[in-house]
């Protein structure tokens, strides 16, 4: 079963940042072939789940042929003390079991091995 998108959203907000750390600013989102209408919705999806109290912050990171498309920062890395996120945020990964598997499953379903709807059972 995949972990629920809240629940990633809370324990792994990490997983979009380790690049973001070496980055200074963010190109355009019209480099590396993506769409700068859709990847603009990103940022403000993270806002949201941080204005919900979903996700204390995130540090947004795209990019694909070795551009980056995207680099943004929604939310605090102190939420008691409203310390803002940052670029160079550090966070505490607990366990990479769950994104490495989510990312093996993306990778078979670009592939058609697998369907995200299909039973476990398949």
């Amino acid at each position: 079963m995949l972990v629920p998108v809240r629940l990633f959203l809370k324990r792994f907000p990490a997983l979009l940042l380790l690049a973001a750390v070496l980055c200074a600013a963010a190109p355009p989102a019209n480099k590396g072939g993506l769409d700068p209408a859709r990847m603009a919705r990103i940022p403000d999806r993270m806002r949201d789940f941080v204005n919900r109290g979903d996700s204390a912050g995130a540090v947004m990171l795209v990019a694909r042929h070795g551009t980056i498309a995207l680099l943004d920062l929604a939310g605090y890395q102190d939420l008691e003390n409203r310390k803002p996120m940052t670029k160079g945020s550090i966070f505490q990964i607990m366990s990479m079991t769950k994104p490495v598997t989510g990312i093996g499953i993306m990778m078979l379903y670009e592939e058609g091995k697998v369907e995200l709807n299909a039973p476990v059972e398949r």
